[in-house]
């Protein structure tokens, strides 16, 4: 039978999602590893994207099948994978459901703070600087829904073809310490979120502008002097499938 399972990690540890064939902790290699003990049978597991090295996820599901899974199998599973792990809960679902295509829509988080804060250092970017321009940096995601082509926002070395995804929601959000972008799509490119908050950054500051930016959007060309802000700041927070609630 197949089954979705809802989890949650701190990647600060782990070497990102996708299991390595040595022996660098994954999230993936660590579930697997913790199944496969158990059950004494070489399990697999698929999940619903890669996050790279350092990025955390609030909700990811994957799917896996088995014979049979109960809620005493899950507690085992859930005591015996690293303490960056939480595993939350787990349904039946049917034989072609899939983790990473049946996903309708992504949402992710970028989280940045402005003054030193030891209790989320490695859990948001700090951003120091006095001098920026908070509505060019609105400004400069806010724009992003009118596209549809991203090759601008695409890691080089990708073998990635299709360059297409539809943002329903890009935006930032300040609070008191900090702020928080805010983006939403059907699907997001490898390392583009990271590249497009690294460019809000920079137009804030003065150091790219805004024209610049929607020009090599409209001719989907990469921006010259790319800035990929840290890992560490991106969340995976909101996955749908039209089967869950």
């Amino acid at each position: 039978m197949r089954y979705f399972i809802k989890l949650q990690y701190d990647g600060s540890n782990h070497h990102g999602w996708q299991s390595q064939p040595t022996e660098i902790a994954t999230i993936q290699g660590d579930i697997e590893k913790a199944f496969s003990k158990i059950l004494r049978e070489k399990i697999e597991v698929v999940g619903c994207g890669r996050t790279d090295t350092g990025v955390h996820a609030r909700d990811y599901y994957m799917h896996m099948d088995l014979d049979h899974l109960d809620w005493k199998l899950f507690g085992r599973v859930n005591r015996l994978v690293s303490d960056n792990i939480a595993l939350l809960n787990f349904k039946a679902v049917t034989d072609a459901a899939h983790a990473r295509f049946d996903a309708i829509s992504r949402s992710y988080e970028y989280h940045i703070h402005f003054q030193k804060n030891p209790f989320i250092n490695g859990r948001s970017f700090l951003f120091p600087h006095k001098s920026y321009d908070r509505k060019k940096m609105k400004e400069a995601v806010a724009m992003l829904t009118e596209y549809t082509h991203f090759d601008t926002f695409c890691k080089s070395n990708t073998d990635v073809i299709e360059k297409v995804c539809e943002i329903t929601r890009s935006e930032w959000v300040f609070n008191e310490d900090g702020a928080v972008y805010y983006v939403s799509a059907n699907r997001f490119l490898r390392g583009m979120i990271r590249l497009i908050v690294g460019m809000s950054l920079q137009v804030a500051r003065g150091q790219m502008e805004l024209e610049y930016v929607k020009q090599q959007l409209s001719n989907q060309d990469r921006l010259e002097k790319a800035l990929s802000a840290p890992a560490h700041g991106l969340y995976l927070c909101d996955i749908k499938y039209p089967f869950i609630d």
